[in-house]
């Protein structure tokens, strides 16, 4: 056997032998992980308690957005910025599902252009995950791989969730920076978004200024940003930019737009108090998951949740005796009780 066969990393026998070598900055040992955490393996749980102590300090930007309007070369050009400032940064982009292995198509990967090694600029770690049918855009351990990131040591976590063609609301939930990323060709789509853009962007993006059509998008959205009456959390208005992702153009103040919202965050409320604010969010979201599996469980079994057989109520419904409603309701109080 060679020397160079001695010194590669060997496989983690144990979750002990692989959280050790986790600890230690094993990038390997970091991959191997967040796909534990992702396929939601029983040793999970236990991996996430003892990993949890070492996360608090990554700052996480969302970027989301319709499919094509640019998200993954923007999130590329924002990496390679914040790389090249010396900050220790991880992408965890969200893909469309195989309907075949059930993992991630690693779109984004391919994408994804890694910054260019250079003096002082620490390598950039990316990570494709399966959305797996789960709405909003995101995948349903995106909460669970963050923490492990972050525990890791990454200063910046850049979220990029799945084109599905509307907003979701969860990449708002996750983050503490949302960028919405829009295209002068979204036409209606966008005058059917607005309302609900404004409602989780931080920072609005009109990509592809380029085009045609792109400085009226802007006077729009500028325009329904100045409008509006509900204030964002922190006393922030959403602040409308203008890139073009094939140029650069734009991008150096797009990453000073995210450190003045992350300035603006900090001197509202304080560390402290954002960290709690995401853990309340991220908490709220990993007991309905958690409500969800077990409704699941239940129903596999052929039992209704917190008791009850299922096919004895769905004869009580057919009769006309009870309704699906109150069903429902009690079945979930029961739960949670």
């Amino acid at each position: 056997m060679t020397a160079e066969a001695d010194n590669k990393p060997r496989p983690a026998r144990t979750l002990d032998d692989l959280l050790a070598r986790y600890r230690a900055g094993d990038a390997r040992a970091l991959g191997r992980l967040l796909t534990l955490v992702e396929n939601q393996h029983p040793e999970a749980g236990r991996a996430l308690s003892a990993v949890y102590p070492l996360a608090h300090n990554a700052y996480r930007i969302g970027f989301t957005g319709a499919p094509g309007a640019g998200k993954s070369t923007l999130v590329s050009h924002v990496t390679g910025a914040l790389a090249a400032q010396g900050r220790a940064v991880a992408v965890l982009a969200m893909d469309p599902t195989s309907p075949f292995t059930g993992g991630a198509l690693l779109g984004d990967r391919v994408r994804f252009q890694t910054p260019p090694d250079a003096e002082g600029v620490k390598p950039v770690f990316f990570r494709s995950a399966a959305s797996r049918g789960h709405t909003g855009g995101l995948s349903k351990t995106t909460e669970e791989m963050s923490v492990v990131l972050d525990a890791f040591g990454y200063e910046r976590l850049l979220i990029e969730s799945v084109g599905v063609g509307q907003v979701g609301l969860d990449i708002a939930e996750a983050c503490d920076t949302t960028v919405v990323v829009v295209v002068p060709e979204s036409g209606d789509d966008v005058q059917a978004l607005k309302a609900g853009l404004l409602e989780i962007a931080d920072i609005l993006v009109v990509n592809k200024a380029d085009r045609p059509g792109a400085k009226a998008l802007r006077q729009q959205l500028e325009e329904a940003v100045h409008l509006r009456t509900k204030r964002q959390r922190h006393d922030w208005a959403p602040v409308v930019h203008m890139t073009c992702g094939q140029t650069g153009e734009g991008i150096p103040a797009l990453v000073e737009l995210i450190d003045t919202h992350h300035t603006h965050l900090l001197q509202q409320s304080g560390q402290e108090t954002l960290r709690r604010d995401r853990l309340r969010r991220a908490l709220l979201n990993l007991v309905r998951e958690e409500l969800r599996v077990a409704a699941a469980d239940a129903f596999r079994l052929g039992r209704l949740p917190g008791g009850g057989d299922l096919e004895h109520a769905l004869d009580d419904i057919l009769r006309g005796e009870r309704d699906p409603f109150g069903i429902a309701r009690h079945a979930a109080r029961r739960l949670i009780d």
